[in-house]
């Protein structure tokens, strides 16, 4: 089967991505990733790996679930008495943590890849148990094949417009009357939202289908809201974050009342502030990254970003701000990588313990 969706994408002008290790091996940041194998998508798993023999931790990716937990706290564990000590209780720790992180990326990776595939291949009619493709209209199709250009090519969109995408296609009659369709495109859209708001979307049906007044209002509330929580937040003057923000909740809240009796909902209502204002540092400096991405690579040169560091922040500072950063063969490096480098937190000193 993936012989023959190789195939589509090339008749397509579009071609699956060359494999790479992209996660850093020596970045404690990483700790405390969230938790993805559970529910629907986990049941895709061994269907994906059955298509896939090599690692998938692609470019193409982007490292989409580790772009929401780059504040994860790197420390654990007891005050070493000694420096030595805490250097080796470190490297321990960020073994772990990289060990971990690659395992969690090469299943992300294969489900993700893995719905693509199975998307496209809906599409011309070929995958086990699907509709035949006339079951899917020409618009359908189309939505679903720049879908996943989107997520195999284009690099520089940002997550709000990802969001867009996916939620469109989650709105089709398509992805409403034939399950694998919708099933396919939840695992893609877990791939571009947070994890707690994601686990909303597979508990209610927020999906909106008809062009009603009050579908109208609906989706425009759950755009506001959502966009808010992926780093597109514009806050008017004279207002603070947290104001605008309890407006999109209310909103969303009287659009969608099912969300009332949602467990899942109301871990989201609790933290929107907190994943909102950190999305949007993520979304200022993923755009600090395109400035720097001429060729719109979704990658940049470290070489560049050292030089202007150094010019800004004096070679001592540079050097810590973008100390860990892995390059592959031309020099360059993700933009995700980059965001995760920038933002992470200080590391704590631990006070050496008393010697007695």
């Amino acid at each position: 089967m993936k012989a023959t969706v190789t195939r589509q994408l090339w008749s397509r002008g579009l071609r699956l991505p060359r494999v790479s290790s992209a996660v850093p091996a020596n970045l404690s940041h990483w700790d405390g990733l969230p938790r993805t194998m559970t529910g629907a998508a986990a049941s895709a798993a061994p269907a994906a790996r059955a298509r896939t023999t090599a690692s998938l931790t692609s470019p193409f990716i982007c490292l989409r679930r580790f772009f929401w937990n780059p504040f994860a706290s790197g420390t654990r564990g007891s005050v070493s008495a000694t420096r030595d000590s805490v250097q080796r209780l470190n490297a321990e720790q960020d073994a772990s943590i990289a060990e971990k992180a690659h395992r969690d990326a090469d299943l992300e990776n294969e489900q993700l890849l893995g719905a693509c595939l199975d998307l496209l291949d809906m599409c011309s009619g070929n995958a086990a148990g699907s509709a035949p493709s006339s079951a899917l209209d020409e618009l359908a199709r189309d939505r679903i094949w720049e879908l996943v250009d989107v997520l195999l090519h284009d690099h520089h969109r940002a997550p709000a417009e990802q969001f867009d995408l996916v939620y469109t296609a989650l709105c089709m009659p398509a992805a409403q009357d034939h399950r694998q369709v919708q099933r396919s495109l939840l695992l893609v859209l877990r791939s571009v939202v947070p994890e707690t708001l994601y686990r909303v979307f597979e508990s209610v049906d927020l999906f909106v289908v008809r062009d009603d007044e009050q579908s109208l209002h609906q989706r425009d509330a759950l755009m506001k809201f959502a966009h808010a929580q992926l780093g597109d937040l514009h806050v008017p003057d004279g207002l603070a974050e947290e104001e605008v923000l309890s407006v999109y909740v209310d909103d969303i809240k009287t659009a969608f009342p099912v969300l009332a009796t949602c467990p899942a909902w109301q871990v989201v209502e609790r933290d929107a502030t907190t994943i909102a204002l950190k999305s949007k540092l993520f979304a200022l400096l993923g755009r600090l990254c395109a400035e720097f991405d001429e060729e719109k690579t979704g990658k940049v040169k470290l070489a560049d970003l050292r030089s202007t560091a150094e010019r800004v922040l004096g070679t001592d500072q540079a050097s810590r701000l973008l100390e860990g950063a892995q390059v592959d063969k031309d020099g360059k490096i993700a933009y995700a990588q980059l965001v995760a480098l920038l933002s992470r937190p200080p590391p704590k000193k631990r006070a050496p313990a008393e010697v007695t």
